[in-house]
């Protein structure tokens, strides 16, 4: 995909429509606000305020994320069904998410 004012372009084709959008965003971020992010509810914060917010959600997700895998190896191990992959998927997203909305408020501190 390529810019037809900035040429910018994403590296490589994504499978799912939000690593898409993500990766986008990730080329452009000197044209958005992290307030304008649909996520986390950060358009009445100040700077630091959501970059407190985010670096909390951003732990919290790590760490879901890092359980729900330890979850997965261990129903292998034992022959159990293992917790839902669109879980994880899901978290991986938030997280992807997360870390843009913090890169958004490292463009907007400096």
């Amino acid at each position: 995909m390529v810019c037809l004012v900035c040429g910018k372009t994403i590296p490589q084709h994504r499978k799912r429509p939000w690593q898409a959008a993500i990766a986008w965003n990730q080329i452009n971020l000197g044209t958005q606000d992290y307030r304008q992010l649909p996520l986390f509810g950060l358009g009445s914060l100040s700077p630091e305020s959501a970059r407190q917010k985010m670096v909390g959600i951003r732990r919290n997700l790590e760490l879901r994320k890092s359980l729900a895998g330890i979850e997965r190896t261990i129903a292998h191990r034992e022959g159990q069904r293992p917790p839902g992959k669109e879980y994880q998927q899901r978290l991986e997203a938030y997280l992807q998410w997360a870390m843009l909305a913090l890169r958004l408020l490292k463009v907007k501190a400096s």
